[in-house]
């Protein structure tokens, strides 16, 4: 029982940050953001009550118009200076926005030497948005609670075979990555890992992992916190890796901007 509450009450919150993530662009009705979550109105209704209660959200009535539309408050922005937005979605809203902003051309799923990219900028920059490891900070609360082996259990609970293979996907896809920066020297890339940086993965889940790998005999799923790390600290120079889990939104706009500017 302790788990489900916990985990739905991760899951509440996700959709209650996505939901500010959104209108930290632009103010967007209750519709809007039905659509764009791909979730029922009548939840989308729920947690804007939520939000509007908490103060992160108000609703904007314009004149002439029937329509309401709900406006991100200073209370709610100052939820999202809060590091974990992780999904891939959002993050790659998150640079649309910011490209269009600053009225930066721009073209979406570029293939170079095979591999897709999300955006390409100008005529050497690109930019490529991953799933990573996440991290939940239901991990750290509950490990608190559990002896060694309930915390084990409750891990191999919450990491369902899509996280494991997103995980797989992270070494492999930043590997090719990392190869086609060392053919292409005269191109600049920005890769961003919607997860959690490998220095930050506690012990305990990394022995939940091994043990999970060696079950399914994945060896690239072994020893993963350790390869990673390798692998970040051998990264080309004309390489930017940015793990979103880690990062505020101001921190990943400035981020992105840095990119823009500094390889124009």
């Amino acid at each position: 029982m302790l788990n489900r509450r916990r985990v739905k009450r991760v899951r509440r919150n996700l959709r209650k940050k996505q939901i500010l993530t959104l209108l930290y662009f632009k103010p967007l009705s209750q519709k809007d953001l039905s659509e764009k979550l791909g979730i029922r109105k009548s939840w989308v209704n729920e947690l804007v009550k939520e939000l509007i209660r908490e103060g992160s959200v108000e609703p904007l009535r314009r004149k002439g118009s029937r329509k309401i539309l709900l406006k991100i408050t200073e209370k709610g922005r100052q939820e999202l200076t809060k590091p974990g937005i992780v999904d891939c979605y959002f993050i790659k809203k998150l640079v649309e926005e910011v490209l269009e902003k600053n009225h930066v051309e721009y073209g979406t799923e570029t293939e170079l030497l095979h591999v897709s990219f999300d955006f390409k900028i100008g005529e050497n920059k690109y930019v490529k948005i991953i799933n990573g490891l996440v991290i939940p900070q239901i991990l750290s609360e509950v490990r608190e609670m559990l002896a060694l082996e309930k915390y084990e259990k409750f891990v191999r609970e919450i990491l369902d075979t899509q996280v494991i293979l997103d995980l797989v996907d992270h070494k492999g896809i930043l590997m090719s990555v990392f190869s086609i920066a060392r053919i292409k020297e005269n191109c600049e890339f920005l890769l961003l890992i919607c997860g959690n940086d490998p220095k930050t993965w506690p012990i305990e889940l990394c022995s939940v992992l091994d043990s999970i790998a060696e079950e399914l005999n994945w060896q690239i799923l072994k020893g993963a916190k350790e390869r990673l790390e390798k692998e970040l600290e051998k990264s080309p120079e004309n390489i930017k890796v940015i793990h979103i889990a880690d990062k505020t939104i101001k921190e990943i706009e400035k981020e992105l901007l840095r990119f823009i500017k500094t390889s124009s």
